[in-house]
C-alpha cells in the first residue's frame, strides 16, 4: 500500500470509528464487516508492521551499541604487545619511556610484577607510542 493510500485509509478509519463511538466491539466488527473491512486481518497486518518496526529498531540499537563497543576496544591498551619480554627488557623499556616524565607515574616499577609491567607499558602505548621489541 502506497503512502498517500495508507493515509487515506488511516483516515477513513479514524472518521469510520469516531463515528461509531460508544459501541461495543462486536458492533464494529459488523459494521466494519458490512463495510467490507476484515477487522481480523487489519488487526494482523497492523501487527506485523509493528513487530517489523520493532525488529528494525532492536537492529539499528545493536548496530549502535557494536560500533560504540569496537570504539571502546580499539582504545582499550593492548598488554599482550610486551609478551615474551622478561621483566629486565620490560623495566629497561619503561626507564626509557619515563624520560618523558613517565616516571613519576610508574614510581613503583622496579618492584612490579611482570604483568604490571606489561600494563604499564600499555598504558603509556595509550598516551604515546614507544619503541617495542622487535622494532
Amino acid at each position: 500500500m502506497s503512502q498517500g493510500k495508507s493515509r487515506d485509509f488511516t483516515d477513513h478509519l479514524v472518521a469510520f470509528l469516531c463515528a461509531r463511538e460508544g459501541r461495543s466491539d462486536e458492533e464494529l466488527d459488523a459494521d466494519l464487516k458490512a463495510e467490507g473491512v476484515d477487522a481480523a486481518a487489519l488487526i494482523a497486518d497492523v501487527d506485523a508492521i509493528v513487530a517489523e518496526a520493532k525488529r528494525r529498531a532492536r537492529q539499528a540499537k545493536i548496530a549502535r551499541f557494536t560500533a560504540k563497543g569496537a570504539a571502546i576496544v580499539a582504545r582499550v591498551p593492548d598488554n599482550n604487545l610486551y609478551e615474551g619480554m622478561t621483566a629486565d627488557e620490560l623495566r629497561a623499556q619503561i626507564r626509557q619511556r619515563a624520560q618523558d616524565g613517565a616516571a613519576a607515574y610508574f614510581r613503583s616499577y622496579e618492584e612490579a610484577s611482570d604483568e604490571d609491567l606489561r600494563r604499564m607499558l600499555a598504558q603509556l602505548d595509550a598516551v604515546k607510542p614507544g619503541p617495542r621489541k622487535g622494532r
